[in-house]
């Protein structure tokens, strides 16, 4: 009843006004059309790749015949009822074996250079963070402060850990700070969304694991920060975060 007099009060309440049908209309739509543009795009790359493969084996003194031929179908009206079905086929298993290397190389390629592009644009990013680090002296000091703040509450809270892995009784306080920290669930994470903006782990990891202490002497600053970072992953974050 009371419901019942709520809406005669308000009608709008309950129901789906004109505009809100409109923009869920339109989210709709918008969702359909990526998907068809998904498809044709994935159909045109693969007929792109079919043409070029064809072009080798033509290259190589095969025919067209020996190449592909029509595609035969248990139902006639398959073609009509799903006209994005392909209408030919490869010729022999052999064939179709070798288009499909065909394309894992080409995948293979192409995934590469997505990786290469990643890692320089993830490079020029960080080149960019540490300019402003340089010439930014506010922000240099909140750099440091931060960076500080979590490297002693994480070495305080791995000496914990590493005592009671040791066999040794905890005092009261101190199994209080390893259940019960925040800082390892709000510590970042090596190359995550607060690491690829602010380079913050790099600062943590010079302070938990000091430059002279663990960089090789014929290793470089760039790969002693990598293998920090997977240490500082793998040895603090990981076991901090399961035990707390």
């Amino acid at each position: 009843k009371l419901i019942h007099l709520d809406l005669e009060e308000f009608p709008q309440r309950g129901t789906c006004s004109g505009l809100k049908a409109h923009k869920k209309f339109e989210r709709f739509r918008k969702r359909k059309m990526q998907i068809l543009e998904r498809r044709e795009k994935q159909a045109a790359d693969r007929q792109e790749r079919i043409r070029r493969f064809c072009n080798i084996l033509e290259a190589e003194g095969l025919q067209p015949a020996e190449i592909r031929r029509p595609r035969s179908f248990h139902d006639e009206k398959v073609p009509q009822r799903m006209p994005w079905i392909e209408k030919e086929e490869w010729a022999s298993e052999d064939i179709k074996a070798r288009f499909r290397v065909f394309c894992e190389e080409l995948d293979q390629a192409r995934n590469q250079k997505i990786h290469e592009e990643v890692k320089q644009s993830r490079k020029m990013q960080l080149e960019q963070v540490r300019e402003k680090y340089d010439t930014d002296q506010e922000l240099a000091e909140l750099y440091v402060t931060v960076a500080e703040v979590f490297a002693v509450a994480l070495r305080d809270l791995r000496k914990i850990m590493q005592k009671q892995k040791n066999g040794h009784e905890l005092l009261r306080e101190e199994q209080l700070k390893l259940n019960g920290s925040l800082y390892p669930k709000w510590a970042p994470t090596k190359d995550g969304m607060h690491d690829k903006k602010t380079d913050i782990v790099r600062g943590i990891v010079e302070r938990i694991f000091p430059e002279e202490d663990f960089r090789l002497p014929e290793g470089t600053y760039d790969d002693y920060i990598s293998f920090m970072k997977d240490k500082y992953r793998t040895e603090v974050l990981t076991p901090l975060r399961r035990q707390t």
